[in-house]
């Protein structure tokens, strides 16, 4: 959902947004966004947890993708990307993302090169940590990707 700041006090929003599949859109002009959640508390509380969750993401990337160990960065970055926008299936005790990653995207990511994050996937999937086809990256060891953003 966009915007993710300025309510209230901006009078654009500067931002955009790539969609890498499909995608449907539904636009509300920010003033009615603003007045719906100024008068609904319930929906003002929901918007100020949403911001907290997002505060809190922020500065675990900061903390954490900031080290200069390159292999760090990347672990940080799946991990990140595990807990934004995997899809658990319980019964399977794994995590997908369901939409095409490139190694591009996950160097850029994590502020290193396309080969020194293509030898670290390498070696998570040595590891069993993930799996990584045709750009589809699932969460093989969902603990371990937990615990590297609760350490």
């Amino acid at each position: 959902m966009f915007p993710r700041n300025g309510l209230f006090k901006d009078t654009v929003y500067p931002f955009t947004a790539i969609a890498y599949t499909n995608i449907e859109i539904v636009s509300i002009p920010v003033k009615v966004f603003e007045e719906i959640i100024s008068r609904t508390p319930k929906q003002l509380m929901k918007w100020i947890e949403i911001q907290s969750d997002i505060m809190e993401m922020n500065i675990i990337k900061i903390q954490k993708g900031s080290v200069n160990n390159a292999n760090q960065r990347v672990i940080t970055t799946l991990a990140i990307l595990h807990k934004g926008l995997g899809e658990y299936q319980e019964l399977k005790g794994i995590s997908t993302i369901s939409y095409p990653l490139t190694i591009n995207d996950l160097s850029k990511a994590s502020g290193t090169t396309r080969e020194t994050t293509s030898s670290i996937l390498k070696r998570l999937i040595k590891q069993k940590k993930i799996s990584y086809l045709h750009k589809h990256l699932t969460f093989l060891d969902t603990d371990f990707f937990n615990s590297v953003l609760n350490d």
